[in-house]
C-alpha cells in the first residue's frame, strides 16, 4: 500500500523533482490541491518558515508534508539575504535582477570577503505534529584556478518514538541514478 507525501509548495518543478527521487520507495507524491491558500512564510528564520508550512498544509489536506525554506546568506552582508532571499531588493523583480543587486553591493567587497552560502531547511510533518526537521548548508570551496566544489553540511532532529515514516530523500537519491544534480531540491 503506497503513503502519500504532499510536497507543501506551489513550485510545480519542485513537487516533480521530489517525485523523480523518491520513485520506488512506497511513497506517493503529491503537490498542493488546486486552490489550496498560500502560507505566509513572515518568520525570522528557514526553520521558522519551513515548520509553519509543513504544519499548515498537513493540517489542511490531513496527510504527511514535507515543507522547505531555503536561501542564500552572504558572509560580507551578515547573511542577508537570509530567510527574505526570494524577496530580497524588492519581490517584484526577477532572480536575475535580484542576483545583480547583490553582486552590486558586493563591488566594493574584496574576493576573499565574498563567501555565501545556501541554507535549506526541510520539515516532515503529520497533522498536528512535526516529525522530523533537517537542516543544510552547502557553500562552494574555492582554491586559485580551480572550479568550485561544494562544501555541504547537515543538521538534523527528530522527535516522537518513531523519527521517520520512509526514506530520506538523500537515501532516495543515493539508490536512484537518475536522480537530479546540481543541489539540493530546495529553493524560491
Amino acid at each position: 500500500m503506497a503513503r502519500e507525501l504532499l510536497i507543501a509548495t506551489h513550485n510545480a518543478g519542485k513537487v516533480r523533482e521530489l517525485r523523480d527521487l523518491l520513485a520506488g520507495s512506497g511513497w506517493t507524491v503529491r503537490g498542493l490541491p488546486e486552490g489550496t491558500p498560500e502560507f505566509p512564510e513572515d518568520g525570522t528564520t528557514f526553520a521558522e518558515n519551513a515548520r509553519g508550512k509543513a504544519l499548515f498544509y498537513a493540517e489542511r489536506v490531513g496527510i504527511a508534508a514535507l515543507a522547505d525554506d531555503s536561501g542564500l546568506e552572504v558572509d560580507a552582508l551578515d547573511g542577508a539575504p537570509g530567510v527574505y532571499s526570494a524577496r530580497f531588493i524588492d519581490p517584484q523583480i526577477t532572480q536575475m535582477e535580484r542576483n545583480e543587486g547583490l553582486l552590486e553591493m558586493l563591488e566594493d567587497v574584496e574576493e576573499p570577503r565574498r563567501s555565501a552560502r545556501f541554507v535549506c531547511h526541510l520539515v516532515l510533518a503529520l497533522p498536528g505534529r512535526v516529525i522530523h526537521e533537517t537542516t543544510g548548508a552547502a557553500r562552494p570551496a574555492r582554491s586559485p584556478g580551480r572550479r568550485a566544489v561544494p562544501a555541504a553540511s547537515a543538521t538534523t532532529r527528530s522527535s516522537g518514538p518513531r523519527a521517520s515514516i520512509g526514506r530520506s530523500p538523500r537515501s532516495a537519491a543515493r539508490r536512484n541514478p537518475h536522480a537530479p544534480t546540481g543541489g539540493p531540491p530546495c529553493g524560491p
